[in-house]
């Protein structure tokens, strides 16, 4: 008995994590710099805007309760238009706010930005990056994805904005 009982949990764990929900994707999120050099984050998007950005990083090992990562600051877009947005994480301005944390940069740490929805209905891909990424930036190209594409703010924008993105 305690074999079926074990064997049929197994069974149930693993279609819960074969099925699991995730999140539609209908977008793009990638960092860039200002003139000044100042990291900037930025958003292109097909369909509903983003209401907020994440920076996050893993934690390593988790934390007490097991967490993995922890956030490091979430902004808030209030009224967003069009289908692209940016906005720097040390000062947001333009719509943006700091809702929670305060983004300290570390050069050690791998962060990880990406775009959320209050509703949980849709998000912005993700982009991971180090502080050291920005000495390649410059401004008008962004790094986007976990394996740091450099391309054009053009490019980028066209590519968030693709019908493939609105899900």
């Amino acid at each position: 008995m305690r074999r079926w009982i074990s064997a049929t949990l197994a069974g149930v764990l693993l279609a819960a994590g074969v099925t699991g929900c995730t999140v539609a994707t209908n977008g793009h999120t990638g960092i860039s710099v200002d003139a000044a050099g100042h990291l900037v984050v930025v958003l292109a998007w097909c369909g509903p805007a983003p209401d907020g950005v994440t920076i996050y990083h893993d934690r390593t090992p988790p934390g007490p309760s097991g967490e993995p990562s922890i956030a490091d600051a979430s902004y808030e877009a209030h009224a967003l238009t069009g289908q692209a947005a940016s906005f720097r994480p040390d000062a947001p301005s333009d719509g943006w706010t700091l809702s929670t944390g305060h983004f300290r940069p570390d050069p050690l740490i791998t962060y990880v930005a990406y775009g959320w929805s209050n509703d949980n209905t849709h998000s912005t891909t993700h982009v991971q990056f180090k502080i050291a990424d920005l000495a390649r930036l410059q401004p008008g190209k962004v790094l986007m994805w976990s394996d740091n594409t450099l391309v054009s703010q053009e490019e980028f924008d066209r590519k968030g904005q693709s019908p493939e993105n609105c899900r």
